[in-house]
């Protein structure tokens, strides 16, 4: 889910791949699901166009998706289930592996790219 968040909130330079493929491909991700929950008249005219999506119309998304909050909204989500895995991780015995293991899950609520 945070690579999905990070889908519309950075550049391709940045995460050194190409960002808002998903939506031209019609795959719709958390950010863009809660976009539609919220107020999916905003979003169909965009999102209607599919493979057409010229680069302003994916600002224009990524610009609703700011006002409407998803973006926001889709970390909550994602740290409720980063939360939920830490506490499985948790009741693991003790080991090395389970130290990397929280770490790393830990490491991807705040991961920039």
């Amino acid at each position: 889910m945070m690579d999905d968040i990070l889908d519309y909130t950075q550049t391709s330079e940045m995460l050194a791949k190409p960002v808002l493929n998903d939506v031209k491909q019609g795959i719709y991700t958390l950010p863009l699901i809660l976009g539609l929950e919220t107020n999916e008249k905003a979003f169909l005219p965009l999102l209607n166009k599919g493979e057409n999506l010229s680069d302003s119309d994916l600002a224009a998304l990524v610009s609703l998706l700011h006002d409407y909050g998803c973006i926001e909204r889709a970390h909550v989500i994602t740290k409720e289930y980063i939360d939920k895995a830490l506490a499985a991780i948790e009741t693991l015995p003790s080991h090395p592996e389970k130290d990397v293991l929280y770490a790393l899950t830990k490491q991807l609520l705040t991961r920039e790219f």
